[in-house]
């Protein structure tokens, strides 16, 4: 949930900005934590129980806003000694504008992508219902899984939306996503997602054209952004952060994300951050390595088994050390969508098999980045896999650290 409100102020003649956390935003926080715990505590689920332990100590380091100031100092600082400084910009805290519950930055200019993305799923037909665009991430997640209802009901927080909030987010009818399903199986999930984005590029275009005498930033930016180049540099940039900065961001969201007038980049938000040390850091590279480019579960006994061991190197545990559960998984949470995961019953199979036991935090943390990022660019009609974009930095990495 948003735990405060952002303000424009003028500070000594320059536009910054001033977060401000709600006075309930601890307690809110806690008490659905207590109750996650005291039900899993009561259906014994053990398992669960510690990861939701160690993810709540983890989610209340965004509580604390001096914590937060200090993040966007040294994010600031990396980046701009990065080859990033002159494409990507994150805003520097105001020491002076910082104390207790409210943090001082930087103002940066420009709509967020979040802004750009609304014209381009309403071009796709999706009604979103004036709910954020988090909610549709997971409607879109829930309604592939759930063989694409009408209107998917999910359980999450927008921007503007109270704790638990039910929210209804209307997708495209069961029979498109069928018709489509079936589409990918003639032509191939790729080139049916080329051919999408050239449809959609094709009414953005148009509506432009309407945009310019209605003044539409919105509707003019999502024809006019070069989608391949900032989507490559959001996964660049985030690849960086996990093997070259002191800590990466789990929360890339496109409310998190501007588009500054100058071409540039912005990233805000960086309280939902977690450190890595370099033995984790080197567990991850190692799992990317495996994942990238690697064939199809079940192709390669040696390729699935190499990526069992490299994600059991991260700290993940499942109950049985199933050899293709523990290589599918790792393919979901980090590799580009695949035409067979949508067959009846080939998900259910392999999962069933085997069940995660514990995951640490920062894979957890990386697992949530990697969720956001990927449906961003799936929003976009890109299929990526992230694991192939981020073991460019991850073999970067092992050259420069060993």
């Amino acid at each position: 949930a948003s735990i405060g409100q952002a303000h424009l102020v003028k500070w000594h003649g320059q536009p910054a900005v001033v977060k401000v956390k709600y006075p309930d935003a601890d307690e809110m926080l806690r008490a659905d934590f207590w109750c996650l715990e005291t039900l899993l505590w009561l259906l014994s689920r053990t398992e669960a129980l510690s990861l939701v332990s160690l993810l709540r100590r983890q989610f209340e380091i965004e509580l604390d806003y001096a914590q937060e100031a200090e993040h966007l100092r040294e994010a600031h600082a990396a980046l701009a000694a990065s080859e990033f400084n002159d494409r990507v910009v994150i805003p520097e805290p105001i020491p002076e504008l910082t104390r207790g519950n409210v943090v001082g930055m930087t103002y940066l200019p420009g709509p967020k992508l979040e802004s750009v993305l609304r014209a381009r799923l309403e071009a796709l037909g999706v009604n979103l219902q004036g709910r954020s665009f988090d909610d549709v991430l997971r409607a879109t997640q829930q309604n592939a899984g759930n063989g694409g209802r009408e209107v998917v009901q999910t359980e999450g927080i927008g921007e503007s939306s109270g704790h638990g909030a039910d929210t209804n987010v209307a997708l495209p009818s069961s029979r498109l996503a069928r018709w489509g399903l079936g589409l990918a199986r003639l032509l191939g999930l790729d080139l049916v997602m080329v051919l999408l984005r050239l449809s959609i590029d094709a009414k953005l275009w148009a509506r432009s054209l309407l945009a310019r005498k209605s003044h539409s930033e919105a509707c003019s930016g999502a024809a006019n952004l070069d989608l391949a180049a900032t989507l490559k540099l959001l996964l660049d940039v985030h690849g960086f952060q996990l093997f070259f900065c002191p800590f990466f961001n789990g929360d890339p969201h496109p409310g998190n994300i501007l588009l500054l007038p100058d071409g540039r980049v912005g990233l805000i938000d960086f309280g939902q951050c977690k450190r890595i040390t370099d033995e984790q850091r080197a567990a991850f590279a190692h799992l990317f390595l495996a994942l990238a480019d690697a064939p199809a579960l079940g192709t390669s006994k040696a390729a699935d088994e190499r990526i069992a061991t490299a994600f059991e190197a991260t700290g993940c545990r499942s109950v049985n050390s199933d050899v293709q559960f523990l290589a599918l998984l790792p393919r979901l949470m980090f590799g580009s969508f695949q035409q067979e995961w949508f067959e009846p019953g080939y998900l259910k199979q392999v999962l069933t098999s085997d069940r995660i036991e514990s995951m640490p935090p920062h894979m957890v943390m990386a697992y949530r980045a990697s969720m956001l990022l990927r449906g961003l660019c799936l929003t976009m009609q890109h299929n990526v896999s992230i694991a192939d974009a981020w073991s460019v930095w991850a073999q970067r990495w092992l050259q420069i650290a060993t």
